[in-house]
This record gives structure tokens, C-alpha cells and sequence, in this order.
């Protein structure tokens, strides 16, 4: 956590060099927020994480779209430092906006484990489960078959290194 604490200087300094250098509506500044963001989450000061993760957010969303994955994975930290924060109907809102972008796999269910949490927060435990047993089901049938894939490339690559012989296993 020190090093969290440490790292807020430079980046709060990186900020404000481009905020003077772009202008405080530059993407760049987003990603300065979105960092600063991360390490007052990861310190647990999550009013702090809220205040940039929204401001990078709203930056990312401005310059590249809703349905972009980065904006997608801002708001789905926004919304966790919502929740941090008790503020669960606005996390659910902020993981909403994450469901909307073009997410990968593991962000999506993140996602949605995420708003199940913002549900239990609100005393909703239905919602909870409506959210996340479906997604729990189907990332378990991947997970079998990616275990399967994963079994049958050991296979494959124990036969490699047999081919290569013992000195390059």
C-alpha cells in the first residue's frame, strides 16, 4: 500500500502536465484519472477512486464511445469504487454502462459479478441471483471446454518434446 501512496505523486504531477500541456479534456488525462483512480481504490479511499474513475470515464467515453472496451473497463471500475463506497445504486448504474461496451469474456463477467455484489449491497438478493447464475453457468461450460483444450495441447506439447528429444524438454 506504500508504494500506492508513493505513486500517486508522480501521477498527480503527469496529470497536471497534461491538463496544462492538452487541455483538461484530452484522453491523456483520462488515463492520468484512470491510474490515480486505481491507487486511492487499491488504498481503499474509495470517494477518492470514485472522483477519478469518473473523470476518466467521462473522457474515455467523450473521445472514443460507450461501447468501447476501455470505456467498458472504466466504468466497471467506477462501479466497483461505488460499491466500495456504498453507493450501490449509482455502481449498478456505472456496471450498466460497462454492460453496454464491447468487453472481453473476463471483464463481462467481472462485470457481472460485480453488479450482483451492488444487488447484495441493496438488500436484493434475487437481483443478485438473476444476474449472476446465468453467467456463472455459462462461463462454467468454457471452463470445460477450455480445460479439455488445455489437456489435449499438453498432449500435444509432451509429443513435441518428445520429437525434440529429452535435451529440450
Amino acid at each position: 500500500l506504500r508504494r500506492m501512496e508513493e505513486a500517486l505523486v508522480p501521477l498527480v504531477q503527469a496529470r497536471d502536465l497534461e491538463i496544462e500541456a492538452r487541455g483538461p479534456r484530452h484522453p491523456y488525462v483520462a488515463t492520468c484519472s484512470y491510474e490515480i483512480g486505481f491507487c486511492y481504490d487499491s488504498l481503499r479511499r474509495y470517494d477518492e477512486a470514485v472522483e477519478h474513475f469518473t473523470v476518466a470515464h467521462e473522457l474515455h467515453r467523450e473521445h472514443f464511445g460507450e461501447e468501447d472496451a476501455t470505456t467498458g473497463v472504466m466504468a466497471m471500475r467506477l462501479g466497483d469504487a461505488l460499491n466500495g463506497a456504498g453507493r450501490y445504486d449509482d455502481a449498478l448504474a456505472a456496471f450498466s454502462s460497462a454492460a453496454r461496451a464491447a468487453l472481453s469474456a473476463n471483464d463481462a463477467m467481472e462485470v457481472k459479478v460485480l453488479t450482483a455484489r451492488a444487488h447484495l449491497g441493496l438488500d436484493d438478493p434475487a437481483a443478485a441471483r438473476d444476474v449472476l447464475a446465468p453467467a456463472f453457468d455459462e462461463q462454467r461450460a468454457d471452463l470445460r471446454i477450455a480445460a479439455g483444450l488445455f489437456r489435449f495441447a499438453g498432449r500435444v506439447l509432451g509429443d513435441v518434446y518428445t520429437a525434440l528429444g529429452d535435451e529440450q524438454a
